[in-house]
């Protein structure tokens, strides 16, 4: 490998300084070497992982149960999952406004600005994090209806149809499913 370094190296204007370094660099194996991911790395990585699985796990068992009984209604605050040691923050909100349609398998709809929301089994429902109410006082109804107040967030803010990355807000003001 050096030698074929050394003859493109003859053949390219560099500096001594570059050409020596780079053989420096070949020669110690350094380069193309991954180096070691720090505790706190792992840590965050193990973290992020355990809470994917968990929410893979409760999205799969859901859509199991929500599968073998047809006439189960869908009920999305069992997705809510308050994380008391989760960093504060403020959430983004660049999806907002009221429900005008839904369609029939309940996971999309139309906001009044003519926008299509679609919800998927990555979407987060509620809000989370060490603020957050519990999820049964927050402001989200088993299920999205013509009505509704929605606030949540996307990645993808300028296209007539949208995937939900969250949705932080589903509430009907004047009508509550419940109280």
């Amino acid at each position: 490998m050096n030698d074929k370094y050394k003859k493109t190296m003859s053949q390219i204007q560099a500096s001594h300084q570059f050409k020596q370094e780079t053989l420096r660099l070949l020669s110690n194996g350094e380069v193309g070497r991954k180096k070691k991911m720090k505790m706190p790395n792992k840590l965050a990585v193990s973290f992020a992982v355990c809470l994917a699985l968990g929410a893979g796990v409760t999205n799969f068992n859901m859509l199991q149960s929500s599968n073998s009984q047809q006439s189960a209604i869908l009920d999305l605050t069992e997705r809510i999952e308050v994380d008391p040691n989760a960093p504060s923050g403020s959430a983004i909100v660049n999806v907002e406004g009221t429900i005008v349609e839904v369609s029939e398998d309940g996971l999309r709809f139309k906001l009044d600005n003519g926008k299509w929301i679609i919800v998927t089994d990555e979407t987060e429902i509620g809000i989370t994090g060490p603020t957050a109410a519990p999820k049964e006082e927050q402001y989200f109804e088993p299920t999205f209806r013509v009505g509704n107040s929605i606030s949540g967030f996307t990645l993808e803010e300028n296209k007539d149809e949208m995937i939900a990355y969250a949705i932080y807000t589903n509430w009907n003001w004047e009508d509550p499913i419940k109280e």
